[in-house]
Formats: C-alpha cells, sequence, structure tokens
C-alpha cells in the first residue's frame, strides 16, 4: 500500500468521526437531553458518547500500528473481529 493511502485513511476516519459527533449526538444521552448547544453551553459531554470516541480513536491507531509492522494476518483478525 502506498504510503499516501494512509492519510487518506485517516482523512476518512476522522471524518467519520465529527460526522458522528453532528448527526448521532441525540443518540447518546437520556431521551429528554436536548441538542449539542445545550450540552456546550452547560459544559457537560454524555459519557457513552466520550466512550465510543475513545474506542473508536484506539481502533484507529491499532489499524496504523497494524499497518506500519506489515502484519496481514494481525490486520486480518483485526478487521475479522472489529
Amino acid at each position: 500500500m502506498p504510503p499516501h493511502v494512509c492519510n487518506y485513511l485517516f482523512t476518512s476516519d476522522t471524518f467519520t468521526i465529527f460526522s458522528l459527533q453532528v448527526f448521532a449526538f441525540s443518540s447518546f444521552g437520556p431521551p429528554q437531553s436536548g441538542n449539542v448547544q445545550d450540552y456546550i453551553s452547560e459544559n457537560r459531554v454524555p459519557v457513552p458518547f466520550l466512550v465510543l470516541l475513545l474506542v473508536q480513536f484506539i481502533f484507529i491507531v491499532v489499524d496504523r500500528a497494524l499497518y506500519l509492522k506489515k502484519s496481514v494476518l494481525g490486520k486480518l483478525i483485526f478487521h475479522v473481529s472489529v
């Protein structure tokens, strides 16, 4: 895989995370939780949302580490299990 492909993969993962923040933010709080503006003005963020972002970031780092190690079997196992 050429080196510039890693940049495209990172960009697409980042775009996915931010689109999740914008379009699915209301799915992470209680049903009467309000919108993003209310959370920002009250300076609070739902814990499940933070956990999801942390897990997604860890997946990105593991995927890049497997890519740099050129571990084809490890990458196959990672992608099948996730």
